[in-house]
């Protein structure tokens, strides 16, 4: 891989090890603070808990520009693909409330679809595998967010209970996070594969070749 592909990739694998290191801090303060919450100061600003978001907005943009030159690219190469959504859904789909709850594994799904060379309207020469990974990446995704909705933590009344907690909820986001990450990656060398496999001269007239 190359150019956005890389760039969202390494983007996100860092998005996914920040929230391991917040994880893995989270655990630090229920070992350092559960016998002794009269040392808690709970007005101090851990960094800690902002670490991830440089790289998680950083991997955000970027997945998303890539996304919307591979919609581009699955346009050229299958002219005849019936995408359920127009092309500005690449962006709005993530933030448009309700909906950003399936609509974006629609646009996903259907890049991956329309990536497969069609000479002509009708049945696409092959029907690219992927859906496996696609639904995992997502299924990940909306458990992350949903876990994520609920943020658990240790407040000025906390007891140990609380650190502890404050530590569990962070590590379950981790891991749905990795996993999520995992999968992301998968999807993004899809796409990337089976819209390299197109040669230049196949593309539909007028549209731009994907640029990796």
């Amino acid at each position: 891989m190359r150019g956005l592909p890389r760039a969202a990739s390494i983007l996100i694998w860092i998005t996914a090890l920040a929230y391991v290191f917040v994880a893995a801090m989270a655990w630090r303060d229920y070992a350092v603070y559960k016998d002794d919450l009269a040392s808690w100061d709970p007005a101090a600003v851990d960094w800690v808990d902002v670490l991830f978001l440089v790289p998680a907005l950083s991997a955000a943009v970027v997945f998303v520009v890539w996304l919307w030159r591979a919609r581009t690219a699955a346009e050229a190469i299958n002219p005849w693909f019936p995408h359920r959504h127009d092309r500005g859904w690449v962006i709005a789909s993530w933030i448009v409330p309700i909906v950003f709850l399936w609509y974006p594994l629609q646009v996903v799904s259907d890049v991956i679809a329309g990536s497969t060379r069609q000479v002509e309207p009708g049945v696409p020469e092959k029907l690219p595998a992927g859906s496996n990974v696609v639904n995992v990446w997502w299924g990940t995704w909306i458990a992350y967010t949903l876990v994520d909705l609920f943020p658990v933590g240790p407040d000025e009344d906390a007891t140990a209970s609380d650190f502890l907690w404050g530590a569990v909820h962070p590590t379950v986001t981790a891991v749905l996070n990795v996993v999520c990450a995992v999968y992301a990656v998968r999807v993004i060398r899809l796409v990337t594969d089976l819209q390299a496999s197109t040669p230049a001269d196949e593309l539909a007239p007028g549209l731009p070749p994907y640029q990796h």
